[in-house]
């Protein structure tokens, strides 16, 4: 009797082992996440191959999907049902999966950052452009008794860093947006001999001349600004357009001169420069990458500047207004 309870148990406990491996190996792991079992679908429905992912243990998130974590396994039974609702992807070919896959990510990926309960703008950036003066009667030719404050737009840079931003979403595709940014702004004069100054003997009177006592490499007008945009934004699958007006701060300008033997002149002052300015702004672009056009509606000096040349003639400054156009680069 014990011989027959014995053999009984050696000839049981293998097909319980045996039972429960089947069982595991029928039973398929989902490869996504919850948040996007609604987008995904069988690629083909009549094969009996399951793209299952290798690792159990690693969560699906869209930063970490990569084909190599899954590999294709025989189904062992023929009733697909269980595993559809579960949110798994049939596939007859590995490679077929591998392409499905990438297409699949990039979409997700793109509306998971644009989901309306995250609506993104495109503000927060880096931006580097050109910037100028001009007159709007006269465009980028300045009259001819201010022909030393021309810009030569070429080499007149424009540098901005906006890492500040705040959304106000209206749905998942448009919204307002606003935040706090830098620019920093290096006009470069056209003459090179061009000095900025103070004139002593009259109030709010710019003194424009050149010194011939030495040759000059270049002169330029440098400013620190801080910017505050309102911005409404509008997107289109991966295109997006900014419009909207803004408001800057100036902090700092200073003239910096260079002879051609290195030597450097640099002196800080007002120059009577408008301390507070607005205007327009257009920003527009595909997914992170895009293009801004600003022009200023307030004059860059101030009310009732006068300025003078070399013949110390007193005139009344026209109203010169800045422009620039650059790149963007989004930080979302």
């Amino acid at each position: 009797m014990r011989t027959l309870i014995l053999l009984a148990s050696f000839i049981t406990i293998p097909l319980i082992v045996i039972s429960q491996t089947d069982t595991t190996e029928t039973t398929p792991q989902k490869i996504f996440n919850k948040d996007f079992e609604n987008e995904m679908h069988p690629i083909n429905e009549d094969v009996e191959t399951i793209i299952e992912k290798k690792n159990s243990s690693k969560e699906n998130t869209s930063d970490d999907w990569d084909t190599s974590d899954y590999e294709v396994k025989k189904l062992k039974s023929s009733d697909n049902s269980t595993e559809k609702e579960n949110g798994v992807i049939y596939s007859s070919d590995w490679e077929d999966f591998k392409n499905e896959f990438k297409n699949i990510k990039k979409e997700m990926t793109y509306k998971k950052k644009r989901h309306s309960r995250n609506f993104a703008g495109h503000y927060a950036s880096f931006d580097i452009g050109l910037s100028t003066i001009m007159s709007p009667n006269n465009g980028f030719s300045l009259l001819d008794n201010l022909k030393l404050l021309e810009i030569d737009l070429s080499r007149s840079l424009e540098i901005s860093f906006n890492p500040f931003q705040q959304e106000i979403p209206i749905n998942r595709r448009m919204g307002f947006v606003t935040g706090i940014g830098m620019t920093w702004n290096n006009y470069r004069f056209d003459n090179p001999a061009t000095k900025l100054e103070h004139n002593k003997n009259n109030t709010n009177s710019l003194g424009i001349s050149t010194v011939d006592t030495v040759e000059w490499k270049k002169s330029k007008l440098s400013t620190f600004k801080i910017n505050v945009p309102l911005l409404f934004e509008v997107q289109f699958s991966n295109y997006w357009l900014e419009i909207g007006g803004f408001a800057t701060v100036k902090l700092g300008s200073k003239n910096k001169r260079k002879t051609s033997d290195g030597d450097k002149f640099v002196e800080k002052r007002n120059y009577y420069l408008n301390p507070i300015q607005y205007g327009l702004i257009l920003r527009t672009g595909y997914e992170d990458f895009g293009i801004y056009v600003q022009y200023a509606l307030s004059p860059y000096f101030k009310k009732n500047t006068k300025y003078s040349q070399s013949d110390d003639i007193i005139q009344n400054m026209p109203d010169l207004y800045t422009i620039s156009l650059g790149l963007t680069v989004a930080f979302n």
